[in-house]
């Protein structure tokens, strides 16, 4: 139809196949993701979703002069139930920024918060009005103050952390920006928005005064592996090659072993090392007793083909006996480490390690 140059002379029927749209639109409006797999089989779910996914930015492109597009859009953000409502208030906002009515509905949907449990639903228009006004009026006198509200007073943990992360984002300059992410790093008591502020502080202000003690801090005092892991990660990515900070995460693993999922904190920590740092005598050394360590022994799923049997699953000591053939190869160690590789081609339990060194070796010639 957006090819059609005379668009008049088919007015009827312009009219009819938008009005047939729009009835297949309100026909699975009311059904989220979570009810559409639920509902109905997942290849019919899959299909549902994508068509009703067009189809509002078919009528929103091709009709979006027709006199009926607006204020269907207008009544399906406001009203819409599902999938369909958020989605409605992207297209306003971005399709019809300059609309007398667009920004009294994005910020009248933004404060229609629903509370309590199993509110996701319920508050999906909240979350999509939120952020295009973070994004589109940021210069709205009321949309700062809006968002700082948010972070003190909103009950909704998905709310929070979205906002947080848009005022780190866009108001990185406010003066009350890095305070409050300084707070919640260290105190909040929602793992989600913890972690959230731990990856806005360690990305955004990494030459903070404060930024490196505070997260070296909370690793050490934290309970929780999940934040742990979080800023495990942060320091690795961000202090990338800063021989201080790998000492200080390699000692903080070594004294750490009797931590609930220490393997997994680990094996994060050994990937990265293996993926992006330059090599060094202090990484051999760790790869070296991830390799011998029997206990270290979580399995992770390899994702390389599209298979899912059990024999594309790799531990993590093969993980550190394959960096260290790799990245190690001419190194002062490799003695030690071919001590290492007839040692295991005997004497490991791990059929799976034998095989793989034993593989090796015989490349080597040995």
């Amino acid at each position: 139809m957006s090819d059609v140059r005379n668009r008049l002379a088919i007015t009827s029927t312009d009219n009819k196949l938008i009005e047939r749209l729009k009835k297949l639109v309100e026909v699975y409006a009311p059904y989220s993701g979570e009810d559409m797999g639920s509902t109905f089989p997942e290849e019919a779910a899959n299909l549902i979703d994508t068509i009703r996914t067009k189809v509002i930015s078919i009528i929103t492109t091709t009709w979006s002069n027709h006199v009926e597009t607006l204020p269907w859009l207008k009544n399906l953000a406001m009203y819409g139930y599902g999938y369909m409502a958020p989605m409605a208030v992207q297209k306003l906002a971005r399709g019809w920024k300059d609309d007398p009515d667009t920004l009294p509905i994005l910020k009248s949907l933004a404060q229609a918060i629903h509370y309590g449990e199993n509110t996701y639903r319920e508050n999906t228009s909240a979350y999509a009005a939120i952020q295009e006004l973070a994004r589109g009026w940021k210069n709205d006198p009321d949309t700062l103050p809006m968002l700082k509200s948010l972070t003190q007073f909103s009950e909704d943990t998905s709310i929070q952390t979205m906002v947080v992360r848009e005022l780190a984002g866009g108001w990185k300059d406010d003066p009350d920006t890095l305070p409050m992410l300084k707070f919640l790093t260290q105190f909040s008591e929602d793992k989600s928005i913890q972690t959230m502020a731990v990856q806005e502080l360690a990305r955004g202000w990494k030459d903070d005064s404060d930024t490196l003690p505070i997260l070296k801090s909370l690793v050490q005092s934290s309970n929780d592996w999940v934040v742990q892991n979080t800023v495990l990660q942060e320091l690795v990515q961000g202090w990338k090659n800063e021989l201080n900070i790998l000492s200080f995460v390699l000692s903080f693993l070594k004294e750490s072993a009797q931590l609930d999922n220490f393997g997994y904190l680990k094996h994060n920590v050994m990937e990265e090392l293996i993926k992006t740092w330059q090599t060094s005598s202090e990484i051999y050394d760790f790869l070296y007793e991830c390799a011998v360590d029997d206990s270290f022994n979580p399995i992770f799923l390899d994702f390389s083909t599209d298979s899912t049997s059990n024999s594309n699953q790799i531990s993590s000591r093969q993980i550190a006996l394959k960096a260290i053939i790799e990245q190690y190869p001419q190194y002062p160690q490799y003695p030690k480490t071919l001590q290492l590789l007839r040692d295991l081609v005997k004497n490991d339990q791990d059929e799976k390690v034998r095989e793989f060194v034993q593989k090796k070796l015989k490349q080597w010639g040995e």
